[in-house]
């Protein structure tokens, strides 16, 4: 088998279909900070300024726009208040997908899912005003989307995700520790990856948070991976370095191997949960509506 995985020649299109993204434009990401941004969006941001959503009172002082006075509480109180209104702003919102061969290794629906769930992820976030960057990571950056913005961005959102493919060895912690792989401002990162990385992912994430990054973590495996049906003596291929191994799956050791598994899935997820790290868990079989729609908004990721 090649160790490659390309997701096909179609239409950038052919990865999210239009009546699906008419669903999808009723989810909007979740941002748990105000972030501070520098166009006009559909995010609040902690500047106050002249949005028609109002934040709270003030008193008035000498030099401030008596077009904010409220002139309701003046009669009742006989003080100047000001009203102020919380700014709408675009945030940065910030994609890496994971693109090593262990994530389109032997079902194309590991690697299928993580491009549409990015996608959709990043039409969610332009459809509602924001900005958003992409990154394919192995062992290090291997493609970047700049920032984008509105519907020409949608394009060459879909485009970027639609064209990547799955090979070589990856590494999230050495990736994002790269010169530019880590925002300068403060924003919504989503990581998708399926963890198997040999430095580990707490640096990489942890990274991210120190740059002011709201982080989510999308986990996703195979159900092959989780849960191995072989019995038997086999030879196994680790199909990113090569290396090979001589099992015999007898039923003590695949309980030992879903064991180990179990405990792995439970640390990085218990890591998030510390961290103050959006954790989610997805299996490569489940249907992309499942994800978004489910599980995502009840991780808090997205909201109706």
């Amino acid at each position: 088998m090649s160790r490659s995985a390309h997701l096909g020649d179609g239409p950038a299109s052919s990865l999210l279909d239009p009546a699906f993204l008419a669903r999808l434009e009723r989810l909007k990401l979740v941002s748990r900070q105000l972030v501070r941004g520098t166009q006009s969006g559909q995010r609040r941001s902690r500047m106050l300024g002249s949005s028609l959503e109002f934040a709270d009172y003030r008193s008035y002082y000498p030099g401030d726009d008596i077009r904010q006075v409220d002139w309701a509480a003046y009669a009742r109180l006989g003080k100047w208040f000001l009203k102020t209104f919380l700014d709408e702003r675009e945030t940065e919102v910030h994609l890496y997908l994971d693109t090593s061969l262990s994530m389109g290794w032997r079902t194309p629906l590991k690697s299928r899912l993580a491009v549409q769930l990015m996608a959709a992820l990043g039409y969610l976030a332009l459809h509602h005003g924001d900005r958003v960057s992409a990154f394919s990571f192995r062992e290090r950056v291997e493609q970047r989307l700049n920032s984008v913005q509105g519907r020409t961005g949608m394009f060459r959102l879909l485009r970027f995700f639609d064209a990547l493919t799955f090979e070589g060895k990856g590494d999230l912690n050495r990736a994002l520790s790269e010169p530019g792989a880590v925002p300068k401002r403060p924003g919504l990162s989503i990581v998708l990856s399926d963890g198997f990385s040999p430095s580990g992912y707490e640096q990489g994430l942890a990274d991210l948070q120190g740059a002011g990054q709201q982080v989510s973590f999308i986990h996703l495996t195979a159900q092959e991976e989780r849960d191995p049906s072989y019995t038997g003596d086999i030879r196994f291929l680790d199909c990113e370095t090569g290396r090979e191994k001589q099992v015999s799956l007898s039923p003590p050791v695949l309980r030992a191997y879903r064991e180990t598994y179990r405990r792995f899935s439970a640390h990085v997820q218990e890591w998030c949960f510390r961290r103050g790290i959006v954790y989610v868990a997805v299996s490569a079989e489940d249907p992309l509506e499942t994800v978004l729609f489910s599980l995502l908004r009840r991780s808090g990721l997205v909201r109706a």
